[in-house]
């Protein structure tokens, strides 16, 4: 009744406030939302431009980069309505300079006009490193002369004449924006219910126990957009703030939610009042079960040995080498542990989504396509033994404690000698404990997160998605992992990593996921029989360069495993046995049926034969998973040539007469000889054993294109498909792209755009947000007809 009650006043103020007419709100930000935010929303927006707020439109725009690999010192940080709160302090205290001023000389007005009209003329790239951010009109108005075709919005169909129109009137009218009124709906009444309320008077209790926890689970939950179940769509963050309720929240600007807040604060929930991007939009759910749950893991334990008040740390310093397992030895190891796996999908997603937004520190790091498995907390010897926990992690060391100033020499090594000791001290103490690991030793997700027990990960270039569930084929490797490595892989690219940060700590941040990637790595061949694990690392590690990789490692073996193997591909033995005991453990585990598992016999598409879901998914499962070495090998009678021109992720609508229109995401996962090494990644391409996997619904908050096909053509569409010869150049190439593909010239793209993000939103109510274009694929051909699409 309460929750009824709410949505109801929520709706009522909302008719009465909008009743009014609020001309920002109304309609300008669903047009920059629709036409703008899909480039201009992140770290990555060029110039800094981030209009999914009316505070990022009046910010306005910078040269400067957050996404610089080359820079020696820190920058100062830019985060919105963080680091300042006004458009006057960034104008005059940074160097963003604003873009809605002076009406039609305004440089938004005037890039929306240069582009009025037209269709993108010549070759587009993504996130081109070479944008000229002019913070001045005789700057702008030079590149105007020099660039005519770089209007707004770059690279897309020009805006319609009725947007054109709204944003001149509201441009010309001074380019203000919601009125006091309307901010005020827009942020809503904090206590319309008691939910904020409650969650706020817990973390903020005073004893040290609730001290410490409140800081653990802060650090975990800084980056989270988080919804309480009473409060539906609406979206908040965790914040600390010298405030307390009910004053304004004032936000304390650390750079990294583990840095010290200095004298007295309090946790605070700040809404969300901007656009919610996909990108960012990391969720996590707030309610009366979630605090139940804390209450049992931290407080309803009797695990805290002489935990006193006085033993409350003090922060520490990134310079003093900030180690997590030594500020909160305190919490029982299971406790934190069961935190993190509670909320899996949630966590790993911060790895690959969180301040890594452009992701090539953490994405260049991992393959393609590979699962993510966990060990038991029940089976985690150092979980299990607390004071072995403390001594074989106090010391370990981690790669965010550099100055502001990158310097000589790089203590990069330093971090490899210290991890590897740590690696080989865990190996011995399994072996001295004669572990031998079983299949129940591998988390099944408990009483309540089944559904998590194994995650899947895809890499689409320097941007990823994490699912839950076994999506794809067989990988090549996976990785398992503990607690140790889980959380030290959170603080190493998540809590303390500074994307404002120094070329210095950017690799060393890189460079040490290396070290963990290959610790879940030796945990996954754990699992493995002892005789079959070197032949999978040398595949992993093929080359010159991967075999230097591997020389240096000095791994120690664990014991043999004691699950029994009765095939000679004891990997996809293994994946098979897990897929078998969590489809046993629930009904609703994903388990892909398209790309898993035996393919059909003939491998050609039928004519004429798809009208139904079920039988355009069998036609999938002819394509996916399948490269030109797989058909050789398997000696597959089918002329296959990897279409290797498609982008990494594009998704695929097929028009059904009921109006029921299926989306399918197809991915392209590019081999490698191995990833260890952050260069020269283009020359250890191994283009032979790429594959398409093909996944219903929405991967991804990249597209880099968009196919639109009618159902009754989809046999068509994927003989033509598989009947390409790869080659991006070649005539047969551009008239499948014209005859199915949206081009980013195609007059209909905007409507192609809106429907997918609409779909998007229906589809997943929670996760849903704005995809991101910056990455569209421009297949520009000169002296051709073909290049508009239908």
């Amino acid at each position: 009744m309460r929750l009824l009650t709410y949505m109801i006043l929520v709706v009522l103020i909302s008719i009465s406030a909008y009743s009014k007419g609020d001309f920002y709100l109304d309609q300008v930000q669903p047009i920059l939302d629709q036409r703008c935010v899909v480039c201009h929303s992140c770290y990555n927006s060029p110039c800094q431009l981030k209009l999914s707020s009316y505070d990022g439109v009046a910010r306005g725009a910078t040269k400067i980069k957050v996404y610089d690999g080359a820079r020696l010192s820190n920058i100062q940080p830019t985060r919105l309505s963080i680091d300042y709160q006004t458009a006057k302090d960034w104008h005059e205290l940074s160097s963003f300079a604003p873009v809605v001023e002076g009406g039609k000389d305004s440089p938004m007005y005037r890039l929306i006009e240069l582009h009025k009209g037209k269709v993108p003329d010549g070759e587009y790239f993504p996130e081109a490193d070479d944008l000229n951010c002019s913070t001045s009109n005789d700057e702008l108005s030079k590149f105007i002369k020099d660039n005519p075709n770089s209007g707004m919005p770059f690279g897309f169909p020009a805006i319609s004449d009725y947007e054109f129109e709204v944003l001149e009137k509201w441009l010309v009218d001074g380019g203000h924006g919601p009125s006091e009124s309307a901010n005020k709906i827009l942020e809503g009444s904090k206590y319309a219910d008691d939910a904020v309320e409650s969650w706020e008077k817990f973390f903020n209790q005073q004893d040290s126990k609730h001290k410490l926890v409140s800081r653990y689970i802060y650090e975990h939950l800084f980056i989270a957009e988080i919804y309480f179940e009473s409060r539906p769509g609406e979206y908040y963050r965790l914040v600390r703030s010298r405030s307390a309720a009910p004053y304004e929240v004032k936000e304390i600007p650390t750079v990294r939610p583990t840095d010290d807040p200095g004298s007295e604060f309090f946790y605070r929930f700040r809404k969300i009042t901007s656009t919610i991007v996909h990108k960012t939009h990391i969720t996590y759910k707030l309610s009366k079960a979630k605090m139940d749950r804390y209450n049992e893991l931290f407080f309803n334990n009797s695990n805290w040995g002489n935990f006193r008040d006085t033993d409350l740390p003090s922060y520490v310093s990134i310079a003093d080498n900030a180690n997590p397992f030594e500020i909160f030895k305190a919490i029982p190891p299971k406790a934190r542990y069961q935190f993190l796996l509670d909320d899996i999908l949630y966590i790993i997603r911060t790895f690959i989504r969180g301040p890594v937004c452009k992701g090539s520190v953490a994405l260049n790091v991992i393959e393609d396509h590979f699962w993510i498995m966990f060990i038991n907390p029940d089976s985690d010897p150092l979980v299990r033994d607390s004071n072995m926990f403390e001594l074989q992690t106090k010391d370990i060391d981690f790669p965010y404690n550099y100055s502001e100033k990158a310097s000589l020499p790089f203590r990069i090594f330093d971090h490899q000698k210290n991890r590897n000791q740590y690696v080989e001290q865990k190996a011995d103490y399994y072996n001295d404990l004669n572990i031998h690991l079983r299949l129940n030793d591998l988390w099944d997700g408990g009483k309540s997160n089944k559904d998590q027990a194994v995650l899947s990960v895809y890499r689409h270039e320097d941007s990823g998605s994490v699912e839950a569930g076994f999506h794809g084929d067989y990988p090549e490797s996976s990785m398992i992992l503990d607690y140790v490595t889980t959380e030290s892989i959170y603080y190493a690219l998540v809590a303390n990593f500074d994307v404002f940060g120094n070329v210095q700590h950017q690799v060393g941040t890189r460079l040490y996921m290396d070290l963990l990637r290959v610790e879940g790595e030796e945990m996954f061949l754990a699992f493995l029989p002892e005789k079959d694990r070197n032949d999978l690392r040398e595949y992993w590690y093929r080359g010159a360069l991967g075999r230097l990789f591997m020389e240096g490692r000095d791994l120690k073996e664990f014991p043999d495993s004691e699950i029994d193997y009765t095939t000679k591909n004891s990997r996809s033995e293994f994946y098979q046995k897990v897929i078998d005991r969590q489809q046993r453990l629930s009904k609703t585990f994903f388990v892909d049926n398209i790309n898993l598992g035996l393919r059909p016999k003939n491998l050609h598409i039928s004519y004429g034969f798809i009208r139904t879901e079920a039988q355009l998914d069998q036609e999938l499962k002819k394509l996916s998973s399948l490269s030109e070495e797989k058909t050789k090998e398997q000696s597959i009678e089918l002329n296959y040539h990897f279409p290797k021109a498609l982008p990494e992720m594009s998704l695929i609508r097929f028009i059904k007469s009921d109006g029921k229109d299926l989306v399918y995401t197809m991915i392209k996962n590019r081999s490698h000889l191995n990833v260890a090494f952050m260069l020269f990644q283009e020359l250890r391409y191994m283009e032979n054993e790429d594959e398409i996997e093909f996944y219903k619904g929405h991967v991804g908050s990249y597209p880099n294109f968009f196919f639109v096909v009618k159902m009754e053509e989809a046999d068509k569409f994927l003989r033509e498909f598989q009947g390409l010869n790869g080659n991006d150049k070649s005539e047969q190439f551009h008239k499948f792209i014209d005859k199915y593909g949206i081009r980013r010239s195609n007059p209909n793209f905007w409507h192609v755009s809106d429907w997918f993000n609409d779909h998007l939103k229906r589809t997943m109510e929670v996760e849903g947000g704005v995809l991101d274009l910056n990455r569209y694929k421009n297949y520009f051909k000169k002296d051709s007809t073909l290049g508009v699409g239908d």
